[in-house]
């Protein structure tokens, strides 16, 4: 949760979901992702919008 005196302290939530796989001989890691926000921008020039974002990712690390 993010609140801002420059929005009136008008609450932007996020919430985040993720599941990640490790192999168990090389260690190495794929991870999978899901972002949904909702709420003002983070835009200062635009601040009297209001956003909602969902954003999916997959990731390797090695």
């Amino acid at each position: 949760m993010n609140f801002r005196e420059a929005v009136e302290y008008d609450v932007a939530t996020t919430l985040q979901l993720g599941w990640s796989l490790q192999g168990p001989d090389s260690g190495r890691r794929l991870r999978f992702g899901a972002q949904y926000s909702d709420g003002p921008t983070s835009q200062f020039s635009f601040f009297t919008r209001r956003e909602s974002h969902l954003g999916l990712g997959v990731w390797f690390d090695y």
